[in-house]
């Protein structure tokens, strides 16, 4: 087990670390801002506007994708330089896989021109192959679990049967959680993949709401100690409330004694001092 376990981080690691090596930079980034004394590379520029670019400027250029380095230096050599001082054509800010949105995110809307777009599609396939897996597999426990529990008679068959019950409803929901949180999801990259719609500005909702809803509620689905304490603490309440009430009770009925006392004795006065007194 604890070689799988080692296993799975070894390659989950991988696949998030290889996305920011330099050797991989061809697949990954997206776009590279040059400084603004360039006046032909304003702002945040794709490959494929650099490549017209470079074509218009040296003229007719093979149907070929060059490499980001490649690019760079063509870029350069359209310029003089004094040796003396530092190249100034050089790359100011590269557009990372983790760089498209504002906050750092794992790119899963890509488009048709997305280099990374068989990488992504590769992961998302991943987890659609793991989800169906998993909801396989936990439905064919409950199955297997429900029948042996039929086929066994005895006096304690009735609690038996409702433990299958309770597991039967935590599998339902560890199912649907997962549902929820990466079908709809893969939909929406497929939509935004094959240009049905721009999926970009929901990009930072669903990747920091939708997506972790799996994480945040499989402990209280997995763990019976975090379901006792919800337990625990949604009745709290009640008998806070229960004790509060009962505390007001006492509180005005004292209250309606001593003012009927004031009220019925003609020497008030007196009863309020021998009241205080007591």
């Amino acid at each position: 087990v604890a070689l799988v376990v080692l296993a799975i981080m070894l390659v989950s690691s991988a696949i998030a670390l290889s996305p920011l090596l330099h050797r991989f930079e061809d697949y990954f980034v997206n776009g590279i801002k040059y400084p603004d004394d360039l006046n032909l590379f304003i702002g945040t520029i794709k490959k494929q506007s650099i490549q017209l670019i470079l074509a218009a400027y040296y003229g007719r250029m093979k149907k070929t994708t060059l490499s980001w380095s490649r690019s760079n230096q063509m870029i350069s050599d359209m310029f003089s330089h004094d040796p003396d001082y530092e190249d100034f054509t050089k790359p100011v800010h590269k557009l990372h896989f983790y760089g498209n949105d504002g906050v750092c995110l794992f790119k899963y809307f890509v488009g048709k021109e997305d280099p990374q777009k068989a990488f992504v599609w590769g992961i998302l396939m991943m987890n659609f192959t793991c989800f169906v897996f998993i909801s396989v597999s936990y439905i064919l426990i409950g199955v297997i679990s429900r029948s042996s529990i039929s086929s066994t008679a005895g006096p304690g068959n009735n609690e038996m049967i409702r433990r299958s019950r309770r597991m039967n409803q935590r599998i339902a929901l560890i199912i649907l959680t997962d549902f929820c949180c990466w079908i709809p999801f893969i939909i929406l990259c497929a939509l935004h993949s094959f240009e049905v719609l721009d999926a970009t500005p929901w990009y930072s909702f669903v990747s920091m709401l939708i997506l972790p809803i799996n994480s945040v509620i499989n402990p209280f689905l997995y763990d019976k100690a975090l379901t006792t304490m919800v337990s625990v603490l949604a009745h709290y309440p009640r008998k806070i409330s229960v004790s509060a009430v009962q505390s007001m009770t006492v509180i005005i009925e004292t209250t309606i004694d001593y003012g009927s006392r004031l009220t019925h004795h003609p020497s008030a006065s007196e009863e309020v001092d021998e009241y205080e007194g007591t």
